[in-house]
């Protein structure tokens, strides 16, 4: 056997709908993540911002992990793009204009297979 995966009980549970489950707790990663699955449009710059507010809104919840900091992320897609529509109105983010492509770091392949849904 060469992978093993083990989900717990708070994984398994399918009454948490709008929970995003993720293998790291790196808030890059976490905005990289949550818009590739919901399909927000974001700005890697708001990586630190869209963090607090998960903090200060207590959107996460640390999960069990064996070697990783996995963690759920609650709340929905229109939910994020309302809080992304004040940020910008009230000038916390900024749309950036340089037209080009969103230049995302790289994450490795284990960070992104380890990534569930409930």
């Amino acid at each position: 056997m060469r992978h093993l995966v083990a989900l717990s009980a708070q994984v398994a549970d399918e009454g948490d709908v709008g929970r995003i489950i993720l293998s790291d707790d790196d808030p890059d990663f976490v905005l990289y993540r949550i818009s590739q699955r919901l399909g927000l449009p974001v700005h890697p710059s708001w990586a630190s911002w869209f963090w607090s507010v998960l903090q200060q809104k207590q959107r996460i919840q640390p999960l069990d992990g064996l070697g990783y900091r996995p963690i759920a992320v609650v709340g929905s897609k229109e939910e994020f793009l309302e809080w992304i529509g004040e940020a910008v109105k009230d000038k916390t983010i900024e749309i950036p204009d340089d037209g080009g492509s969103i230049p995302w770091q790289s994450f490795s392949a284990a960070r992104l297979t380890c990534q569930l849904r409930s």
